[in-house]
């Protein structure tokens, strides 16, 4: 009994071991480039229909480049966006489910907030030849002056209450599907200043990618450890 009892014990220190290292090992990162480098993969899109607001965008040397007149009032203008259509440029839906921020390189001297909207594919809901049908999640950044590199940590991403009632679907749907992102769009909000040229520049947009080796090293020790305590069970004669 003796000599059982030392060697699960030594087990149970190699497992607490192994918690261990789960625990403080450290991830690995990296990020992946995905603003497109052709125009053919951007599109803009607006929501007035006769007040002559206007939107364009250029693409070069890998920076994107937007244009805005908005008319209206201050806190109720026009909506305006830029959309990214990632699923056409990758040639298919891109799996985030180990993606952990959202990472934009923006510069704008008179704009002081974007919205930022992520269009997944969910199985039940979308047509993946309507990117209208596709679910939006959603989450307002703050602009400083100047440029500026901001971090959005997926997690923060919601379905905004309008999505559910222009749908009328139920609150049951809130599956966020991270892993069929098709589409990304910046688009001003109510905060957007009216009758004057605005501007901002999209310097790059990468996503950052959380590689498991931790967990890869845990499993690994408790497949040897399972293999060792099958060796230590004595046998019935």
């Amino acid at each position: 009994m003796d000599k059982y009892f030392k060697k699960y014990l030594f087990l149970f220190a190699v497992g607490v071991a192994s918690l261990l290292t789960f625990h403080f090992s450290t991830d690995a990162h990296h990020l992946n480039q995905i603003l497109p480098k052709s125009n053919q993969y951007v599109k803009s899109f607006h929501n007035w229909d006769e007040q002559p607001s206007k939107i364009t965008t250029t693409l070069s040397d890998s920076n994107l480049q937007v244009a805005l007149f908005l008319q209206g009032e201050t806190g109720h203008a026009p909506w305006v966006a830029v959309q990214i259509n990632l699923w056409d440029y990758f040639d298919k839906h891109l799996n985030w489910m180990f993606v952990d921020t959202l990472f934009i390189d923006v510069e704008s001297d008179d704009i002081s907030e974007l919205q930022v909207k992520i269009l997944t594919f969910d199985p039940d809901l979308s047509n993946p030849k309507e990117y209208s049908t596709y679910k939006v999640l959603s989450k307002e950044i703050p602009l400083q002056k100047g440029r500026q590199k901001i971090g959005i940590r997926l997690e923060d991403f919601y379905i905004p209450e309008w999505w559910f009632a222009q749908k009328d679907k139920e609150k049951k749907f809130t599956s966020k599907h991270w892993e069929k992102v098709g589409y990304l769009e910046l688009s001003t909000t109510g905060e957007a200043k009216t009758h004057q040229d605005l501007s901002y520049t999209i310097h790059s947009i990468s996503v950052q990618e959380t590689q498991k080796t931790h967990l890869k090293i845990l499993l690994s020790i408790l497949f040897i450890l399972a293999l060792i305590a099958i060796g230590l069970i004595p046998s019935k004669k």
